[in-house]
């Protein structure tokens, strides 16, 4: 699958360069299902169509989202009752990646809001060819868009787009074939999910279940830890980066791997990745010169923000070093940290607004 894992990092890379990128990237992931689910209740509601034809269009609606619906809640029992585990790993789970929004579901293959976007196109383009077209292309940027935040790998949506299209194809057999009759709609059906049955079966054989780059095994961490104490002259010195910041410092050891975890809260959010950055490359250098045993650190920037009377929480930016890709003379400001993972929660859109 490293054509996939190439496509993934080609998309996903060029995230978090472009704010304007970035934005248009959030709205198409979190709504561009939900728009075109709208496109398609609205065509129902256009004027000048037949009862029989506006019938058969809602029917069609309705077979499809409900194939859907049934075979996620299917996938869902499957992974957790009886593999116990989803088929694939959500990205970020798995490799170092630009995350702009936080999944809502731990289900990534396929990538199921795409299988409804298209499960819905197909039957509008027939019944209504303008608007169902237009769906298409909106469900096409919702393709590259759930690549491109790094929710999704590129077979997880092709998947998805291919999926939706034999359901939505069923769907219209559905209605436009009286039960009990042959037609030959119904041959191309079946030789469709005959395909598709192959290629998840390709899949299935090829895809592993987790996928893992190399030094990323021992993040895990130990299996049987003691907690540690951190050096006060480094608490004091992570603090001294940010005076207003609150500083956290975790560590563990299992007697061979020494693990640490540093957090540092700023009091509000900020959408200034670069200087977020620069404060966790400053944190590395800090911590690695300060406390010699450790072995692996991982850096979280967090914000904290006020909305009413509750504090949430969300993170920046978070990135694991191996003290061996640690430079002696530490990182410079020019060098990005390996492993890095930028992940922008909606109340960016508040930074620099009184709160």
């Amino acid at each position: 699958m490293s054509v996939d894992y190439a496509i993934f990092d080609a998309l996903n890379g060029l995230a978090g360069r472009m704010a304007w990128l970035d934005g248009l990237g959030r709205v198409f992931t979190v709504y561009g299902t939900l728009a075109i689910i709208l496109l398609a209740l609205g065509a129902f509601w256009w004027p000048g169509w037949l009862t029989n034809a506006r019938r058969r269009y809602l029917g069609a609606l309705l077979i499809s989202a409900g194939a859907c619906a049934l075979m996620m809640v299917l996938e869902q029992i499957i992974t957790t009752q009886l593999l116990h585990h989803e088929f694939r790993a959500r990205p970020a789970n798995a490799r170092w990646v630009t995350l702009l929004i936080t999944e809502d579901s731990h289900l990534s293959f396929p990538a199921w809001p795409v299988t409804l976007a298209f499960a819905l196109a197909v039957p509008a383009v027939r019944f209504r060819r303008a608007c169902g077209w237009l769906m298409c292309v909106m469900g096409v940027l919702l393709t590259l868009a759930m690549v491109f935040v790094g929710i999704n790998y590129p077979l997880d949506v092709l998947t998805g787009v291919l999926l939706g299209v034999v359901i939505g194809l069923t769907a219209l057999a559905l209605v436009r074939t009286p039960f009990g009759q042959p037609a030959h709609a119904w041959r191309t059906v079946l030789g469709l999910w005959l395909l598709f049955a192959v290629w998840g079966g390709l899949l299935a054989v090829t895809i592993q279940p987790v996928h893992v780059e190399s030094g990323d095994t021992a993040s895990a961490g130990p299996a049987s830890s003691v907690m540690v104490v951190p050096p006060a002259a480094l608490l004091s010195a992570v603090r001294a980066l940010e005076p207003r910041a609150t500083v956290a410092i975790q560590a563990a050891t299992n007697g061979h791997l020494t693990a640490a975890v540093v957090q540092v809260t700023l009091p509000e959010p900020t959408s200034d990745l670069p200087a977020v950055e620069g404060l966790a490359r400053r944190a590395v250098n800090v911590t690695f010169a300060h406390w010699k045993p450790v072995r692996l650190l991982t850096i979280e920037i967090t914000a904290a923000h006020h909305r009413g009377t509750r504090l949430q929480l969300g993170t920046l930016y978070t990135a694991t070093i191996a003290r061996e890709q640690w430079p002696a003379a530490g990182f410079s400001a020019a060098q990005a940290l390996p492993g890095k993972k930028y992940f922008q929660p909606q109340f960016y859109h508040v930074a620099g607004q009184r709160r």
